[in-house]
């Protein structure tokens, strides 16, 4: 593949996981809804903990339950919103907008190159982009979080 179209996957692989992370983050899920309901669900698993050690009734637990299960609900469907939207873009650039663009770009070349094991082919390279910035966007969230995490923890305890 030439380099220039390694520079082209991998800059559509890039933009791909910048828009993905936007989109989780800022478009489809409100974070301090999706923390307060994160907190909400750890006091009622706290709290069947202690019933438990408390050697509560069956009733008592399954209404305990019963009351837990609109937020695992809630919980479920902040991972779909975010998800579902992100699914769609890299299906949509990895089977209908990569094809066009690299035949674009490199019409003559045949994809025969082999380093290592695998072929090293746009799809391929599409993926280890994706594979590799998407762990480390994961970790720089998870780090961002953590410093979001305080801010919110006091702001959702009061209202808890």
């Amino acid at each position: 593949m030439p380099l220039y179209a390694e520079l082209v996957v991998i800059a559509i692989g890039v933009l791909d996981v910048i828009v993905s992370i936007y989109l989780q983050r800022k478009v489809f899920i409100d974070e301090e809804k999706m923390y307060r309901s994160q907190m909400k669900m750890k006091k009622f698993q706290s709290d069947m903990k202690e019933m438990v050690k408390n050697k509560a009734s069956q009733e008592e637990l399954m209404n305990k339950q019963k009351e837990m299960m609109p937020l695992m609900s809630e919980n479920m469907s902040f991972s779909i919103k975010s998800a579902i939207p992100s699914l769609i873009l890299f299906f949509a650039i990895y089977d209908l907008i990569l094809p066009y663009i690299y035949k674009a770009i490199a019409p003559n070349y045949i994809d025969a190159t082999v380093y290592f094991i695998m072929p090293l082919n746009y799809h391929t390279l599409f993926w280890a982009t994706i594979l590799i910035l998407g762990i480390v966007g994961a970790i720089y969230m998870a780090i961002r979080d953590r410093k979001n995490i305080k801010k919110l923890a006091e702001k959702v305890e009061k209202e808890i």
